[in-house]
C-alpha cells in the first residue's frame, strides 16, 4: 500500500510501532464518508453512505466508476490483482473521489500476459462464476476483478445483489446458472448506456467479458467528459 500512489486507491503513508506500545499504528488516506454504501444484513440491500440519499444518481454512478476504472487499472498494470471489491471495500473522500480499499486478498500475477490464479478469494457474493465452478482449474484474476466491479455496479445503481441465496452452495449455483435481471425491487429505470455497462461486465464468459480496454472506451462512462479513460497517462 505504500508503493500504490494513485488518487483512487486508499494509500498507506506510514506505520508507527513503538516499542512502548502494544499498538501498531497505520496512517492512511482520510476518507470522509466512509463504505460507499451500508450494506444492511436483514433486509439484504445496500443504502448510499451519503445521509439522506437513497439511490445514487447516473451522473454519480459515472464518476464513481470511473474512479473504480482508474485505481483498478493501476493494480493491473502493476500486477496486482484486489480480489475482494466490494461496495465496503469502497471508500468515498470529502472531494467525491471513490478509491478502492482493503488489500488484504490481493495478489501479484505474474506478467502482464500471466493473470491466472488457482486459489479463491473474496467475498462470495461477489465471485464470478468461474470461481463457482469447481471444474474450473484456474481462471483470470483481472477478469474475476471486472467481474466484481460490475456486482459493485450492480449494487450501488439498485440497492441491492444482482445474484443472492440463502446458502453458499445455493449460491454458487445461482452466480453460474441464473440470468442476470434487471427487475429490481427499487423499480428503478436506467439508461441503455447503462444497463449494456452492467451486462458487459456480468457476463458469465470471462473470455467474453468486458475488458479493461473495454471499459476505458466505453460510451456511457466517457460521455460529457473532456478526457477519456482511454487517454494516454490515465
Amino acid at each position: 500500500m505504500k508503493k500504490l500512489q494513485n488518487p483512487c486507491l486508499v494509500r498507506l503513508h506510514e506505520v508507527i510501532n513503538s516499542e512502548d506500545s502494544d499498538k501498531l499504528v497505520l496512517v492512511i488516506d482520510f476518507c470522509d464518508y466512509g463504505e460507499i454504501m451500508n450494506w444492511d444484513e436483514d433486509e439484504r440491500k445496500f443504502a448510499p453512505c451519503i445521509k439522506g440519499q437513497k439511490q445514487f444518481t447516473e451522473s454519480e454512478i459515472q464518476r464513481i466508476m470511473r474512479d473504480l476504472i482508474v485505481g483498478l487499472d493501476y493494480l493491473h498494470k502493476n500486477r496486482i490483482c484486489h480480489r475482494d471489491i466490494k461496495p465496503q471495500n469502497i471508500l468515498l473522500d470529502g472531494d467525491g473521489t471513490a478509491k478502492i480499499a482493503d488489500f488484504g486478498s490481493a495478489e501479484f500475477f505474474a506478467s502482464e500476459d500471466s493473470d491466472l490464479f488457482k486459489n479463491n478469494a473474496g467475498t462470495y457474493q461477489f465471485f464470478g462464476p468461474e470461481l463457482c465452478d469447481p471444474n474450473t482449474p484456474e481462471y483470470s484474476g483481472k477478469a474475476a476483478d471486472i467481474w466484481a466491479l460490475g456486482v459493485t455496479l450492480y449494487a450501488i445503481t439498485f440497492n441491492e445483489l444482482p445474484f443472492d441465496a440463502d446458502t453458499e452452495i445455493d449460491l454458487f449455483e445461482v452466480i453460474k446458472d441464473q440470468k442476470l435481471d434487471f427487475i429490481s425491487e427499487s423499480n428503478r429505470n436506467i439508461s441503455e448506456g447503462l444497463t449494456n455497462l452492467i451486462t458487459t461486465m456480468l457476463e458469465k464468459d470471462p473470455k467474453k467479458r468486458a475488458s479493461m480496454a473495454d471499459l476505458k472506451t466505453n460510451s456511457w462512462l466517457n460521455e460529457g467528459f473532456k478526457v477519456s479513460l482511454a487517454a494516454e497517462g490515465v
